[in-house]
C-alpha cells in the first residue's frame, strides 16, 4: 500500500470501518470502484493481498 500523504489522508478520513461492513460496501467508494472491488475479490486477482492490507488498515 502506498504510504504517501494521499493514502494516509484516505485512511484518516474513512476509518475505522465497522467490523461487519464489507470493504466493497464501504460508502467511500464510487459505484464503479465498489463493482471493481467485488469483481476482483471474487476472482482472487493478483492484487487481492493489497486489498486485504487496505481492508485491515481501514479497521
Amino acid at each position: 500500500m502506498e504510504r504517501g500523504r494521499g493514502g494516509e489522508a484516505f485512511l484518516l478520513n474513512h476509518s475505522p470501518l465497522p467490523a461487519t461492513l464489507r470493504l466493497e460496501d464501504a460508502p467511500c467508494w464510487s459505484v464503479a470502484q465498489a463493482a471493481l472491488l467485488r469483481e476482483e475479490l471474487r476472482a482472487d486477482a493478483d492484487w487481492a493481498e493489497l486489498v486485504d492490507q487496505l481492508n485491515a488498515a481501514l479497521r
